[in-house]
């Protein structure tokens, strides 16, 4: 549920650590607070500071199940302007190496390499997971090109949750349509004038993606690779509609 730079993303799904097939977008209803954490909590230590871990042994134990689940990584550089899709391999030189996936992308390999100042961001059994990186180097990781970096001396363990998050079971799934903004932008702007909406035949039909979780802040949503770019980061949807079991048909306004 991480942002992602919807523009360069099917460029760095060539990763080998892109092993799902499809992506998991978040939407936040748009009632939600303005004041949003960032993406990059990381950054803004002042507010997150009592979710830092320091203990070299519990920064260890996060990152070795970061291992063992084989989670995604997105590591963010050039001041978040940039991203690339990881995974962590391997921790090596006695508990202070870390080994990462590199993308099949050199370019971007080589623009990754030559960047300061990383910060890697992933969740850990739903909760958010980010530590900061000066600088990666290559080396080569089971007879593959890999990158290689110091053990963090910190590590953000962010789990903090305003709403519960409910999963969606996949025997009885959950459908959010989204309808085309150009559509209800036009039938709004006929009702302030007073006109009746006028009747298309090239209606275009809505677009519709299951629900993988659900709260009271926002909904998560399974898309498959090739829609990303239907869904621009900080882009508003509204007219949303989901059908809930028990609950009937709510239309909502959803922010990505």
């Amino acid at each position: 549920m991480g942002k992602t730079d919807m523009g360069t993303a099917e460029e760095m799904t060539e990763s080998r650590a892109d092993v799902m097939g499809d992506s998991q977008v978040s939407m936040q209803a748009q009632s939600s607070s303005p004041h949003s954490a960032s993406p990059l909590e990381l950054e803004r230590n002042d507010l997150y500071s009592d979710y830092m871990l320091y203990s070299r042994t519990e920064i260890l134990f996060v990152l070795r199940a970061l291992i063992k689940q084989k989670a995604l990584i997105t590591v963010f550089f050039d001041h978040g302007k940039n991203l690339l899709p990881t995974s962590l391999l391997a921790i090596l030189s006695g508990d202070s190496a870390l080994v990462f996936d590199c993308s099949r992308n050199q370019e971007l390999n080589r623009r990754l390499l030559s960047t300061e100042h990383l910060i890697f961001t992933t969740s850990l059994d739903r909760v958010k997971i980010q530590f900061r990186l000066e600088r990666l180097t290559e080396t080569i990781y089971d007879g593959q090109p890999a990158f290689q970096g110091k053990l963090p001396d910190a590590l953000l363990r962010l789990q903090r949750r305003e709403f519960f998050r409910l999963s969606i079971p996949m025997a009885t799934p959950v459908v959010c349509k989204i309808p085309p903004q150009e559509q209800i932008a036009e039938i709004q702007g006929e009702q302030e004038s007073g006109l009746a909406p006028e009747q298309s035949d090239t209606k275009v039909e809505p677009m519709e993606f299951f629900l993988f979780d659900i709260s009271g802040g926002g909904i998560g949503l399974t898309v498959p690779e090739n829609q990303n770019n239907r869904l621009p980061v900080g882009t508003t949807f509204t007219g949303c509609q989901i059908n809930l079991p028990g609950e009937g048909i709510i239309t909502i306004a959803l922010r990505v």
